[in-house]
Parts: structure tokens; C-alpha cells; sequence
């Protein structure tokens, strides 16, 4: 009897198992990489609202407070968007004519609220409460990113269960302590006195000066030099104090007030700890052995259970 098939159907059969059977995997590979894609996430995609803000103007540049906006972020699960009010609060009086903020003239003037468009948006069988983290010490970047410098508002995170567990596991990597984040001032250096031998003055010898005339208006140059440095190393230490008393004020501060002084110190160029700039800036936070320690002690204070917050149903209620 005549062969059907020929040779290749034998190898061609074997790669059509090989390719069925790699074919879920494949699948399963493509639709993680495009659930977790921006695609799905909107991660860092900014949505069109109706009408323009910016953070980073708001925020930063006027050094406006994030509560006087999102009112409830203290004592609520929600942190809230600004009713018309607190926006025409000031708009009413500023930029009054500006064809970008007509959409909010229109809902003061038909006391119709402003439908914006959710940024951060969790599933519905995710409960997430904004309160329980302000007062706990987690940074607004650390879910939101550098906020402070957002012209238009994009969401940071794609809010993976895995990242969520990365702080709920080690919540004292996190977590606001008191010199954590604002660099204590520098001290300034000693101040070491002009010496006379070595001082070379600016004076030059007048031809009908006479020797004796011309070392006493050295001297009394040197004299003036030396008062000079006296009062800018006094001046610089008066500062020092200054800003050591403010920095030992700001470090008794509670981990709920540093998340929100955060930004008035970056705003008003205070130095940060490298941690305090990475979170300001919405970056992954490298504690020190130290910040690590202090997070514990505001674990016990707190009475934070870790093993609690890797339950279901912290957040699956």
C-alpha cells in the first residue's frame, strides 16, 4: 500500500504538539505582561479632567497645603477632590476671566459639582483606608509619587497586590521617623583667627607716605579684618542656632505632621536626608539601620500588628 503522508508530517506533527503544548504558557505570559502594562494599569497615563490643574503649581510653587483640598484625608477612608467652593475660594478672586477654568465659573454659577475623572482608582472589592496611613506615618508619594511636581496628575503605582505586601510585610521600612527625613543643620567651622605675619594687606605705600604712616593704616586695616570675620562667623552661628532650634522642633513632630511638612520643608529648600529626598521624589526609600530601628519603636508605639496586616481582610472586607 501506497505511503499517505510523507516523511514531514512526522515532524510536522511533533511541532504542532510541541507549539499546542507551549501555546498556554505563551498566553498566559502575554496577558500578565499586558495587565500589568500601563495599557491596563494607567499607570503614568494622564486623564483628560474637566478642567486643567496642576499640582506641581498649586502645591509647590503657591505652597498650598494638600488638606485645604482634600479635606477628609485625615479622618477618612476617602481623601476627597475640592468641591467648586474651594476652588472659587480663590478663582473667584484670581484668574477670573481665564478660559481654562470656565467649566468651574459654570458649576458655581449652576450649583452643579464638577465630575472628575478618578486617577487613583481601586477595585471594588479593595478596601483602602487614607486615614489609618497619614496618621501611621506613609509618605503621599509613596502610593502617589512626586505629586508635588505633577503639571497634570497621573497614577504612580499600578497598585499590585505584590506592592502593597512589600510595605505590609516590613511596614518599619516605610514608615516617617523624627530625623529620618530633614538633615540635622551643619555646623559651621571653627573659626581660625587672621594671623598678622601671614595677612598680605591691599594698601600700596603712598610716595610721600612716611613708613611709620603706612603701618599704622595696615594695622588698623588688619584690626578691621579681623572684626569683619568676628561678626560673619557670628552672623553664620546666630543662623546655625536658628536653624538647629527649627530642625529640633520639626524632629518632635508626630510621623501624620512630617507627612504633610515633607513638602513646606522641600518647598522652602530645607536639606533632606537622602531618604527624604527619595521621598519627595516618589523613589523606592533605602532606610538606614537607624530609620529602620526608629520605624520599629513607632511600631510598638502605635501598636502595629504586623502579622494582622498580611490578613485578607485588611483589605478584602
Amino acid at each position: 500500500m501506497a505511503q499517505i503522508f510523507k516523511e514531514s508530517s512526522n515532524v510536522m506533527a511533533k511541532l504542532s504538539l510541541m507549539l499546542g503544548a507551549m501555546l498556554p504558557l505563551v498566553g498566559f505570559y502575554f496577558g500578565s505582561t499586558i495587565s500589568r502594562s500601563p495599557a491596563n494599569t494607567k499607570a503614568g497615563v494622564g486623564l483628560k479632567q474637566p478642567a486643567p490643574f496642576s499640582h506641581k503649581h498649586h502645591v509647590f510653587e503657591l505652597g498650598i497645603d494638600c488638606r485645604y483640598c482634600h479635606v477628609s484625608v485625615e479622618k477618612s477612608p476617602v481623601a476627597s477632590v475640592p468641591t467648586t467652593e474651594t476652588c472659587m475660594s480663590c478663582h473667584s478672586q484670581i484668574w477670573t476671566n481665564s478660559p481654562l477654568l470656565q467649566p468651574v465659573r459654570d458649576s458655581y454659577e449652576k450649583g452643579e459639582p464638577l465630575v472628575w475623572n478618578k486617577v487613583n482608582k481601586l477595585p471594588e472589592f479593595v478596601y483602602f483606608d487614607h486615614s489609618i496611613h497619614i496618621a501611621r506615618g506613609v509618605s503621599c508619594n509613596q502610593c502617589h509619587g512626586a505629586v508635588q511636581q505633577m503639571m497634570m496628575t497621573s497614577k504612580a503605582q499600578a497598585f499590585s497586590m505584590d506592592w502593597c505586601l512589600t510595605c505590609h510585610s516590613e511596614p518599619e521600612k516605610f514608615l516617617m521617623t523624627s530625623e529620618g527625613m530633614l538633615q540635622k543643620p551643619h555646623e559651621p567651622e571653627e573659626m581660625k583667627p587672621l594671623e598678622r605675619s601671614k595677612w598680605v594687606t591691599t594698601l600700596t605705600k603712598g610716595p610721600r607716605q612716611t613708613q611709620e604712616a603706612f603701618d599704622k593704616a595696615v594695622d588698623e586695616e588688619f584690626a578691621a579684618a579681623v572684626e569683619e570675620q568676628k561678626k560673619e562667623h557670628e552672623k553664620a552661628m546666630a543662623a546655625y542656632r536658628e536653624e538647629l532650634a527649627a530642625y529640633q522642633a520639626d524632629i518632635q513632630l508626630t510621623p501624620k505632621q512630617q507627612v504633610f511638612e515633607l513638602y513646606h520643608w522641600y518647598q522652602a529648600g530645607r536639606e533632606l536626608t537622602p531618604r527624604g529626598y527619595d521621598a519627595i521624589k516618589g523613589k523606592p526609600q533605602s532606610p538606614g539601620a537607624k530609620d529602620i530601628e526608629e520605624g520599629k519603636l513607632v511600631i510598638e508605639k502605635y501598636k502595629i500588628a504586623k502579622k494582622q496586616l498580611r490578613d485578607c481582610y485588611i483589605c478584602h472586607r
